[in-house]
């Protein structure tokens, strides 16, 4: 769980005097432990025109263009989901997903 500073503050009785507080160490630690990483944003590379991949850490993401649509799978085996006729939106499909799978193994505690 992220806390606020304040709550932080509270929670480690560290006292604000004259609206400063009484050990900076403490607070220039909690501020630089603080973090709101970005997720890359997967890199695409090109086969044929017809094939794009992304390899990642936690699995390579594909792009077909099949019958007139773009389709995305995981691993080769899970579908993103859905189909697209644009190959910009089946990367911003990809992306989200991968986001998806990043975050849920985060832990906030």
């Amino acid at each position: 769980m992220i806390m606020t500073q304040e709550e932080f503050l509270k929670r480690n009785d560290i006292i604000i005097v004259d609206g400063e507080y009484t050990d900076e160490t403490v607070v220039q630690a909690f501020q630089e432990g603080q973090s709101n990483p970005k997720i890359k944003q997967l890199e695409w590379e090109e086969s044929d025109g017809e094939y794009w991949e992304a390899i990642t850490p936690i699995g390579t993401y594909s792009i077909t263009f099949d019958f007139g649509v773009y389709v995305a799978l995981y691993d080769m085996d899970d579908a993103v989901d859905g189909e697209w006729r644009s190959l910009a939106k089946a990367k911003i499909a990809c992306n989200n997903d991968f986001e998806r799978r990043v975050m849920e193994c985060l832990d906030y505690e």
